[in-house]
């Protein structure tokens, strides 16, 4: 977790920590998509990167208004 804070921060070595774990699996996965596979790698890293820099907001913290739907604790 120390990690993700840090790459929160745009700390760049964790950054690269955080991405040389995940290697393997975007490794993996490059396989299902059809395109060259470094550039499929180099999209996934982006996209990895844009996530630390910008989390989601949690799923409790959306609010809709017009369905009136009420919060559960």
């Amino acid at each position: 977790m120390d990690l993700l804070v840090k790459a929160r921060n745009k700390d760049e070595k964790s950054i690269l920590i955080l991405l040389h774990y995940f290697e393997p699996d975007m490794r993996s996965h490059s396989r299902y998509i059809k395109m060259p596979k470094e550039d499929a790698l180099q999209s996934m890293r982006l996209a990895m990167i844009e996530l630390f820099h910008h989390p989601p907001k949690p799923v409790a913290d959306i609010h809709f208004p017009d369905l009136n739907i009420e919060k559960r604790d």
